[in-house]
């Protein structure tokens, strides 16, 4: 099945979704002089706080839908629910974290990979932290996306459920840990 990619008006609805649900997790207990805000966010098995500017939670998001709709268009091509299966056990069988890592992130075109930098980069994400902590962790989050939706791009549901997942997962890389309130 070929999925058709996201119209502007549609891109333009999913931000407007995915600003609302963010401003769910928005705390503005404090002031800070960079026009930060403050959200906490639940991810996996944690919560975490992020402070980023209004201009990077919007690019944040943009980014997280133009990585959708890459691996919408991974979902056209040849990948299938079993290839990426196969591709999963592989990746379980692993002793190495870097060898399943490289697996995990053979599914990313170029396209996918400028859009990964691009998002460490407006996260203030870099060097052996984005290398060994950050990346790893996003090349899991994809894989685990494209898996998941291989055969559901067309659920609308799953659709903006998986893009604040990658929101999430883009601003995990920045992440602070709470402190008790």
């Amino acid at each position: 099945m070929k999925y058709a990619f996201l119209s502007d008006d549609e891109k333009k609805e999913l931000i407007e979704i995915i600003n609302m649900l963010l401003r769910e997790y928005e705390r503005n207990d404090e002031e800070r002089e960079d026009d930060c805000r403050c959200y906490r966010l639940p991810y996996r098995d944690e919560e975490f706080d992020v402070y980023v500017s209004e201009e990077e939670k919007n690019k944040v998001i943009v980014l997280s839908i133009n990585l959708m709709e890459e691996l919408k268009s991974l979902a056209n091509s040849d990948y299938t629910k079993e290839g990426l299966k196969q591709l999963l056990s592989q990746v379980n069988g692993e002793p190495s974290a870097i060898k399943s890592t490289l697996l995990m992130e053979s599914i990313q075109t170029p396209n996918i990979k400028a859009l990964v930098a691009e998002a460490a980069e407006t996260v203030r994400v870099g060097g052996a932290y984005l290398m060994f902590v950050a990346r790893p962790e996003i090349a899991q989050l994809l894989f685990v996306t494209l898996y998941g939706m291989i055969d559901k791009f067309d659920d609308e549901f799953m659709y903006d459920g998986s893009t604040f997942l990658i929101v999430r997962g883009i601003l995990n890389m920045h992440k602070y840990r709470v402190e008790e309130d």
